[in-house]
C-alpha cells in the first residue's frame, strides 16, 4: 500500500475530527491543546512524507492509483 493517501486524508479527517473535538472544549487550555493537535496531525503527515523522500530521490515513481479499474488510453 502506498502512504501516498494517507499522507493527504490524515490531516483531512484526522486533523479536522481531533481539532474539532478540542475545539469544543471550554476550560483554559483549550486554544493550546487545538494548537498541539494540529500541530501533531502535521508533524505526522510530514514524517510519512519524509519516509517516502528516498524513493523520490532515487527516481521511483510515488503515485498512488486505484485497484480494479481498467486503464483508459
Amino acid at each position: 500500500m502506498s502512504l501516498l493517501p494517507v499522507i493527504v486524508l490524515l490531516p483531512l479527517l484526522l486533523g479536522t475530527t481531533l481539532c474539532f473535538w478540542a475545539g469544543r472544549s471550554k476550560h483554559a487550555g483549550a486554544a493550546a491543546a487545538h494548537r498541539r493537535l494540529a500541530a501533531a496531525v502535521t508533524a505526522l503527515a510530514l514524517a510519512l512524507l519524509l519516509v517516502m523522500a528516498p524513493a523520490v530521490f532515487d527516481g521511483r515513481c510515488c503515485s498512488a492509483a486505484p485497484t480494479g479499474f481498467r486503464r483508459s488510453g
